[in-house]
């Protein structure tokens, strides 16, 4: 695999079994002295999440996980990086001051992957959507050209997902309330959301805020 490849769900299974297998080697060569917490866990949000999913097909190029990884797991990360000539962070640890990525502001699910040294979780879909939202209003407020192919399609994927349907923008302002969120909160994505509903035809109520 050459570097900056998006890596499938299934790549990702069999990178983790290697990594598995070396936290079962490194137990052993420092048994009763290990430094690392173990089961290690890992909290899966963003890309990963929506591959996990199956909201995302093209593949992402890490795992960002929530809870800070312990320096020998890193190198171990690092090793694995350089033979399987994958991004040297495939696997990484999002600061806990990282804004929209604060751990206990989640809830997770067990992905059920069976490994004997780790246990991943992913954030489950509805606060994946409030992050998305947060990530999606700031980058639409920067212009960029990720902002417009990335974010906003997860978003309009997971509320698909949900079971969101409309046809107005009452509709789609009911159903963010009917999960606890302010689509005015996030006037970018709202404005988004118009502007797709314009060009479909929708109708569109008089009002507009």
């Amino acid at each position: 695999m050459t570097m900056n490849l998006k890596v499938s769900l299934n790549d990702f299974k069999e990178y983790l079994e290697i990594l598995d297998e070396r936290l079962s080697c490194y137990r052993q060569e420092r048994k009763g002295t290990e430094q690392i917490e173990f089961p290690v866990e890992i909290y899966a949000i963003g890309g990963f999440a929506l591959m996990y999913y199956g909201l995302r097909y093209s593949g992402t190029e890490d795992i960002d996980s929530v809870k800070l990884l312990e320096k020998p797991v890193k190198e171990i990360i690092h090793e694995i990086a350089a033979e399987q000539e994958l991004p040297i962070d495939w696997l990484n640890d999002i600061p806990g001051s990282k804004l929209f990525y604060e751990k206990d502001s989640f809830r997770w699910i067990d992905t059920g992957w069976q490994y004997k040294n780790i246990r991943i979780y992913v954030v489950k879909m509805e606060d994946l959507l409030y992050n998305k939202l947060c990530i999606a209003d700031k980058m639409l407020m920067q212009y960029t050209e990720r902002s417009h192919y990335r974010d906003f399609d997860d978003i309009e994927s997971i509320i698909d997902a949900l079971g969101c349907n409309y046809n107005t923008i009452e509709e789609l302002v009911g159903w963010f309330r009917s999960q606890g969120i302010r689509l005015h909160d996030f006037p970018n994505v709202y404005n988004q959301f118009f502007e797709l509903i314009k060009e479909d035809d929708l109708y569109w109520p008089d009002g507009h805020i």
